[in-house]
């Protein structure tokens, strides 16, 4: 039941409700409202709860201009509520990441003139530090409430249709320049629906929930979520959300397991991957290439009725390409050529998309979309708008980037994107290809191939993170023959965890990553805090024995060699969840029963 605030909110809310994701994400709420849709490691909210919070929210920010409203949220469930609160009042959102740091933050607020921020967080002197740049904040505390109300008596009155613009967000593409991208409401809902309708989306049904807010797979999640009263599992993002998800997964199971080949491979290696796919009717991939090899991994860790989706979907259309495998098809598929390195098909438009290949200069084949969820512009940058679409009569087909070729049993398979290719020493190579070529030694559990863009010309090297299967961290012959020759002087590394970014994919440089610590002038004395931060500090992360060693920089390798090094000093296992709580140095050492 709303109460009196509540009803003069909604009423407030009244002409927003021909928004097609307000109307219907409304009707879901109030129709299921004791359902749950969020579940994380450390509570569970109910549509009902989520939307009490959401009418708290919206108050505040019916009291400013109906602007674009930034999202600096580090909490899953406050995300939810600022979205939902911010397009429910007529505004657009514009999702901003800890992890790009509060400089680009900052820069990125200045470009969009937004002068109104929702968060969660308390520090944000980088975006307040210009004088002549006043932004209002709506702080909201962990249950998702706003702590400083600054609500009006008389509340503006929302107004937003399915043109009107839904979020902008940001993407580099691979060029390293940001590029806005404005999504409308009528074309978010349209590929929340096509979501939705591909893996039967419907209350009751469980998925996960891995990408950082700010990018078109979580949208995805969300938005399928709210207009089918599904529910989503978070167990946060980055690499405390992927350590924390085999427990959460364990006790929660999901239906439909939405990711990146790269976490899949992750966790279908972790010794809870029976539990944690028990319950996987969809295993939907996206935001990478995939290989046969993730198919055969599937065909071992699912149930016989599981169906497998690959696909294509860029930011700036996130639903566009699929195919569907069946048990069967995959099995089809895999007998067609045993290589484990062969691309899967990203499959045929779905419904309302159009697509087509038109050849470039160099006979590349070009991938082409058209239709309903194709993005509006980028933002403030006209050139560039143009530039991304081929205007062929009345039609605007938009230029993806992405290279690809037409097999007529399986539709298009991706080949590289035309920025990703990397050119080594005056030659073109593709590390996902190399990486591929890894994983079929077998010696090798996993492996990932990048670039030290730190350095140029002839002093350019590739460097693999193999993960190993045992203590001889060697490759193969017939593996290192198979590199392309350029990769022939590739650098490897021995890896036991993913290097990841927040949104599930591979970080893009090795220049993301720590250096190769230098452990051998560590104390080899008992276990202590000095000894820890020690370890730490020589792979270039200082901390005190209460600061956050994440916020601190630690990575997902640096994490993995840690855990290893404290377990085998102290002799016992740690409890990785309840680490995670609080994830500081005197925590860890308290945890394995240790005196800092």
């Amino acid at each position: 039941m709303v109460d009196y605030r509540g009803d003069a909110i909604l009423a407030a809310m009244h002409p927003a409700k021909s928004c097609p994701l307000f109307s219907e994400s409304l009707r879901i709420s109030e129709r299921f409202a004791n359902n749950v849709v969020l579940t994380q490691p450390e509570r569970q909210t109910s549509y009902s709860e989520l939307l009490a919070l959401v009418l708290d929210v919206s108050d505040n920010i019916l009291a400013h201009p109906p602007v674009v409203v930034a999202v600096l949220v580090d909490d899953p469930r406050n995300a939810l509520v600022a979205i939902w609160a911010i397009l429910a009042c007529g505004n657009a959102y514009m999702p901003l990441s800890g992890e790009a740091g509060p400089l680009v933050n900052a820069q990125l607020i200045r470009q969009c003139n937004v002068r109104l921020m929702v968060t969660d967080r308390t520090d944000f002197s980088e975006i307040e530090a210009d004088p002549d740049y006043k932004i209002q904040v709506i702080l909201l505390d962990f249950d998702g409430r706003a702590v400083n109300q600054c609500n009006s008596p008389e509340p503006r009155v929302a107004s937003a249709s399915g043109h009107y613009k839904a979020y902008i967000l940001t993407t580099s593409g691979t060029t390293g320049t940001p590029k806005l991208v404005v999504q409308n409401r009528a074309n978010v809902a349209f590929h929340a629906q096509r979501y939705g309708a591909t893996v039967g989306l419907a209350p009751g049904v469980t998925l996960t929930w891995f990408a950082h807010y700010g990018f078109d797979a979580a949208c995805m999640d969300i938005f399928g979520t709210l207009l089918h009263g599904a529910t989503l599992i978070c167990p946060g993002f980055g690499l405390r959300g992927l350590v924390r998800t085999p427990a959460l997964l364990s006790r929660s199971p999901a239906n439909v397991f939405h990711s990146t080949p790269t976490v899949f491979r992750a966790l279908s290696r972790s010794p809870r991957s029976s539990q944690i796919f028990l319950s996987v009717s969809y295993v939907v991939f996206g935001g990478e290439p995939a290989f046969a090899g993730d198919l055969q991994t599937f065909r071992l860790v699912c149930g016989p009725s599981a169906i497998h989706i690959n696909g294509l979907g860029p930011s700036e259309c996130s639903v566009a390409l699929q195919y569907r495998f069946t048990m069967e098809d995959a099995a089809r598929f895999l007998i067609e050529d045993g290589s484990a390195s062969r691309s899967l098909p990203i499959g045929r438009p779905v419904n309302g998309i159009r697509a087509r290949t038109m050849t470039d200069g160099t006979g590349a084949e070009e991938l082409q979309l058209e239709g309903d969820g194709v993005f509006v512009k980028y933002l403030a940058d006209a050139e560039r708008t143009d530039a991304a679409f081929y205007v062929d009569g009345s039609i605007r087909w938009y230029r993806t980037g992405d290279l690809v070729a037409y097999d007529p049993a399986w539709g298009y398979v991706f080949r590289r994107r035309r920025d990703h290719a990397i050119k080594v020493r005056g030659q073109w190579i593709d590390p996902l290809a190399c990486a591929a070529i890894l994983r079929q030694d077998d010696n090798v559990i996993d492996a990932w191939v990048m670039l030290d863009d730190t350095a140029s010309g002839e002093n350019q090297f590739l460097t693999a993170f193999v993960h190993f299967k045992n203590n001889f961290h060697v490759l193969s012959p017939d593996t290192l023959s198979a590199l392309p020759t350029v990769a022939s002087g590739i650098r490897v590394r021995h890896a036991t965890s993913v290097p990841l970014a927040s949104n599930g994919k591979l970080k893009p440089q090795v220049a993301d990553l720590k250096r190769e610590p230098d452990f051998s002038e560590l104390p080899r004395g008992r276990l202590t805090g000095s000894s820890v931060t020690t370890y730490l500090l020589a792979a270039e992360i200082s901390v005190a024995l209460d600061d956050d060693i994440f916020d601190a920089g630690l990575d997902s390798l640096t994490f993995s060699d840690l855990i290893l090094y404290v377990q085998q000093r102290a002799g016992r296992q740690l409890d990785i969840d309840e680490f995670l709580i609080a994830p500081t140095v005197r925590n860890l050492l308290s945890l394995l029963r240790v005196d800092p």
